[in-house]
């Protein structure tokens, strides 16, 4: 059936905003890009998903467009591919701005959800719809608890006193990858607090050394990620060294310090202890330390293991309490922070290993040794013992707000924390009638509060107050959106890892990091099919916009104060100072964010997506110039009025009864550009995607294919455009659709269905093409069609038959009427001659 779409115009001129609401409704009615559900998924490609914020930053275009071109292309080369999308939509800016408005936060959420989804579906991502879920859905979430009390039970989930980041503006605990190295929030910016606090944490640490490993098995992740997750596990070979603590009152005990180099164990001149190490509570002093300083123990010193001579002791802020053991021995003599310590309380310095890198100062057994040589035989002392530890610490999960998924605890007077059965999940948060303004946690709403323990009964228990951490929901929905409607259970047995996983580097340490900490502990209890996550990981740079800064103040400018002179030097309207400009990281405050809604009003949706695509690779920096958008521009326009000038010509000859005979040497240059073309498209969108090249290689092809029409047959340059159009189709949807339709309605030429519909072409189809020769097929001596015959057809009859038999010839003679005689060149052509009745027709072009 021929396929027809009302996106034909009269005029050449493209008009994006028509071509593109005529290929939604075409998309809306036959559900293009949606997963039928015929089959199980053989490709999953995923963008991380977005917090429902209320509007897309161009960030997400970017995110979304190279997910989405991966997604098309990989359905026309015949995948079964999966597409989703969803929500994270709790945590605290939801929570925050419903306060400000006097909303409950779901509303707030729920709105800014259905904003988002027209900014998407006007950028025309086909994601699969009928997936979709919010994190806030009690369907969702339920699944969340349920893998939190997988994790209770087989004790990585645990509750525990600890100092914890506390942020004083958001009034709730961060993970420690929450907090930036300048000591602030990652959301608020605040500087964070300490504070000492019972919280439930996951003990993420004990998967350690599978997670470590887990990464020589990512072969497809950006090394850069592989390397910073490396750092922040932190695994650290080394020995404990026991030290005898000694007090006033005869009290005597072992402590073990971790050090990387037992090699300097001479060179001890202190001993530093974490100020909330447990060796200060058994040492009865941990009530006189303060909250923050270095101060010396009086009265408390430990004993050198090899020489007895007393070290002084210390608690002191720069030792970590959650590495090694909390107890550091000081050697100033080789360690910057012990130096600087050393420096601070006037302590003494020991080298003990000289200019020619062998130890000294060390006694006859390691007098002269390499370093590596001494601490092996340290490590063999009685008092020492090999050991590794990581940096990594348990991640902390709690949270004290209402936004969030409730962690389904029940502390039980009798029975301690116990957590909720499964068939009592999802314990849902309060109805939104009882979160008013006044509630900022869930321990002041005491109806829900209140509840009987699940194991005993008794009516005295008590939910857990506290949700969990928005990471949480994140570390495992890729696994749901395999199965969203199954009220059986969290995923489909075996569930499979994502094989292309787009999303910002900035997520290396929290996110990434924790979904596959998510997924090894499942694939350990048998309920994935695969240890890690994510195949391939394609981490997109960041869009930055042009900021102008005022260089008399140092203040931002917008650029609608800017005024640009002759000589390119840009100054404030007003002020007329001098200004500068760079590019930077697009936020507010900058005054250089660009409308995701405004660009695509403007310029259209597929040509911001072609600039997104080749103006930089997916992992560098896109730097966003609307001067330089219009390049994309022109180059769509000049492909719709190049594809509808060559129809209403062909239409024309179809009319007249003419044909371009054509130039032989340029037919086979155009094949051959088109099937190298084929072959670098292809390449890209299977394994390189590196899309700017395959925008680049397009943009030839459609110079050679415009350089061609009219000189080469009309059949040949079909071809050459179909291929075009469906290979430009995941980088450009509507405008291929569009292109699509121009071509279907050349005559007698069949185009059936959308051009995302269709299979992804092979080189290697043009290329059995060449081993064929052209014959020109006649109607009473007027050129009418060419045909390619095989080569290997040289009998005159042969030749004849095989003509004869063309669908076209058929469709041709059957209009002209009997064929009266036929005169056949076998390397030429074949003339039918008609009986004299037959009427003239129109005749259509190869």
């Amino acid at each position: 059936m021929r396929f027809t779409l009302p996106l034909r115009r009269h005029a050449s001129t493209y008009c994006h905003v028509t071509v593109e609401r005529n290929a939604r409704n075409l998309w809306a009615t036959t559900k293009t890009g949606a997963d039928k559900g015929t089959q199980p998924h053989s490709f999953y490609v995923l963008p991380m998903f977005p917090y429902p914020s209320g509007s897309l930053h161009m960030g997400h275009v970017r995110v979304y467009t190279i997910s989405d071109c991966i997604a098309r292309a990989r359905r026309m080369m015949g995948e079964a591919v999966l597409h989703p999308i969803g929500w994270d939509a709790f945590g605290l800016p939801a929570e925050n701005a419903a306060v400000e408005r006097g909303i409950n936060a779901e509303t707030w959420t729920r709105s800014n959800v259905e904003e988002m989804r027209k900014e998407l579906m006007a950028l025309g991502i086909s994601f699969d719809y009928d997936r979709e879920f919010a994190t806030c859905d009690p369907s969702y979430y339920r699944w969340t608890q349920w893998i939190f009390t997988r994790l209770f039970k087989a004790g990585f989930a645990y509750q525990a006193e600890a100092n914890v980041n506390w942020d004083p503006v958001d009034r709730t605990v961060l993970a420690n990858e929450q907090v930036d190295s300048n000591g602030r929030s990652w959301r608020s910016g605040a500087i964070v607090e300490q504070r000492r606090l019972r919280q439930w944490f996951f003990a993420i640490r004990r998967m350690a050394p599978a997670l470590l490993a887990g990464l020589d098995l990512l072969g497809e992740w950006p090394d850069e990620v592989k390397k910073m997750q490396r750092a922040w596990i932190g695994r650290s070979a080394g020995a404990n060294i026991t030290f005898e603590l000694r007090a006033r009152g005869d009290l005597s005990m072992e402590v073990s310090a971790f050090t990387t180099r037992p090699e300097t164990l001479m060179g001890v001149t202190f001993i530093a202890i974490a100020r909330t190490a447990p060796v200060l509570q058994r040492l009865n002093v941990s009530a006189n330390i303060p909250p923050e300083g270095d101060i010396r123990l009086e009265g408390v010193f430990a004993q050198h293991p090899i020489t007895g001579h007393q070290l002084p002791v210390f608690v002191a802020d720069y030792v970590v309490r959650d590495y090694g053991t909390g107890v550091v021995m000081g050697v100033p003599g080789h360690d910057e922070r012990d130096e600087a310590f050393a420096t601070k309380h006037e302590l003494p310095v020991v080298n003990v290993i000289d200019d020619n890198g062998v130890l000294t100062n060390s006694g006859h057994e390691l007098n002269g040794l390499t370093p590596e040589a001494a601490a092996a035989v340290v490590s063999t002392m009685p008092f020492a013992s090999s050991t590794v530890q990581f940096r990594l610490r348990d991640w902390l999960v709690s949270r004290q707000r209402v936004w969030g998924t409730p962690i389904p605890i029940v502390h039980c007077p009798s029975c301690g924390p116990v957590s909720v059965p499964d068939d009592q999940l999802p314990v849902e948060l309060p109805h939104a009638s009882l979160l008013n303004q006044t509630v900022r946690s869930l321990a002041d709403v005491p109806s829900w509060v209140s509840t009987a323990c699940p194991s005993c009964g008794c009516t005295s228990a008590r939910r857990e107050t506290d949700t969990l951490d928005t990471f949480i929901d994140s570390s495992w929905y890729y696994l749901r959106f395999q199965s969203p409607h199954d009220e059986s259970g969290a995923m489909p047995a075996k569930a499979k890892p994502v094989d292309v996983y787009v999303g910002g580097i900035e997520h290396a340490i929290l996110h990434l990091l924790y979904s596959r900490f998510i997924n090894r502990f499942l694939y350990e209890e048998k309920l994935v099919a695969e240890p890690e996550p994510f195949t391939k990981l394609i981490t997109q740079g960041m869009v930055h916009g042009i900021t102008y800064v005022d260089e008399s103040t140092g203040e931002y400018v917008r650029s609608d104060d800017v005024s640009v002179k002759s000589d390119g030097i840009a100054v404030h309207k007003k002020s007329g100072h001098r200004l500068s400009s760079v590019y930077a990281k697009m936020s507010k405050s900058k005054y250089n964010g660009v409308s995701p809604s405004t660009v695509l009003e403007e310029y259209g949706a597929d040509v911001t997506r072609l600039f997104i695509l080749f103006k930089a690779p997916p992992s560098q920096v896109l730097d966003w110039n609307e001067d330089a958008i219009v390049g994309q521009t022109r180059w769509v326009n000049r492909l719709w009025t190049m594809v509808d000038s060559f129809v209403d010509d062909v239409n024309a000859r179809w009319e007249g009864d003419d044909e371009v005979d054509g130039d032989h040497i340029l037919r086979g240059k155009l094949i051959n550009a088109v099937d190298d073309t084929i072959k670098t498209v292809t390449d890209v969108m299977s394994r390189r995607y590196c899309f700017n090249v395959a925008i680049a290689e397009l943009m030839k092809l459609s110079n050679t294919i415009s350089s061609a029409m009219g000189k080469v047959d009309t059949g040949t340059t079909v071809d050459a455009l179909r291929s075009l159009v469906v290979m430009l189709s995941p980088f450009a949807p509507h405008l291929a659709t569009g292109l699509w339709s121009i071509l279907g309605s050349v005559e007698d030429f069949e185009v059936t269905g959308d051009v995302h519909e269709q299979p992804w072409p092979k080189p290697t189809t043009v290329r059995k093409e060449r081993a064929c020769k052209r014959i020109n097929v006649q109607v009473n001596g007027r050129h009418v069609v060419t045909l390619q015959v095989p080569a290997s057809i040289t009998a005159q009859d042969d030749v004849q038959d095989f003509v004869f038999k063309n669908e076209r010839v058929v469709r041709i003679l059957s209009r002209r009427g009997p064929v009266a005689e036929t005169y056949v060149d076998p390397n030429r052509y074949v003339n039918f001659v008609m009986q004299p009745s037959s009427s003239t027709s129109r005749l259509v072009e190869s």
